[in-house]
């Protein structure tokens, strides 16, 4: 009776994730501070295998799962590769709904940056009542209870990782330190361990 009555909620953040800033860790972050009591809620970000410019998948996930792990603490986060990050998302539900006994949930780690809620919907409605995928049971659940906007910069805009690379490229560190401002006041990063990062992008 347990195992059918039992569920887990995962919280899947797919993305490139390249370079990993403060848009991410600040909407991340709500989301593990709002479940952290909960045990059966799992996060899995899901990085782009993909290199962007400069930016190696390693590169990447060395930093994530650090600021996650060390950092954060979470003890149900896992950090993996994937070529299509947002495919692995609906490959994890059809995979679960496969199993006639599984009730587990799960929701998209989304803002309303960009086309981020378009992304969500086409997601909460394909595996819920009246999508194509559905399967009896609504798989998508929506977390109301989380702020989605996005994290700005002091000129009112959205951190955004190619401005980000382009001020890797352009060697200028005190620019690129402006999109990890809530890290450094969180005293997860140092500025000497940003700036090793920044140099490791290079």
């Amino acid at each position: 009776l347990y195992l059918i009555l039992h569920f887990m909620k995962f919280f899947l953040y797919p993305g490139a994730f390249k370079p990993f800033h403060d848009g991410h860790y600040m909407l991340l972050k709500r989301y593990i501070e709002t479940y952290k009591n909960d045990d059966d809620s799992y996060f899995m970000i899901i990085v782009s295998s993909t290199p962007r410019e400069f930016i190696t998948i390693d590169k990447s996930i060395e930093f994530i799962t650090n600021i996650v792990e060390t950092k954060l603490g979470s003890k149900n986060v896992i950090v993996y590769p994937d070529a299509n990050p947002m495919r692995a998302c609906y490959t994890l539900v059809g995979q679960s709904i496969l199993h006639a006994f599984n009730k587990d949930v799960y929701t998209i780690i989304t803002s309303t940056k960009g086309n981020d809620n378009k992304r969500f919907e086409d997601f909460y409605n394909s595996y819920n009542e009246g999508g194509k995928y559905y399967s009896g049971i609504n798989k998508i659940f929506k977390p109301n209870e989380i702020i989605f906007e996005p994290v700005l910069l002091d000129d009112g805009t959205p951190v955004n990782a190619t401005t980000l690379r382009n001020y890797i490229k352009e060697n200028d560190f005190d620019s690129f330190k402006t999109g990890y401002k809530y890290m450094l006041t969180d005293g997860v990063i140092s500025e000497n361990e940003l700036k090793l990062y920044f140099d490791t992008l290079k």
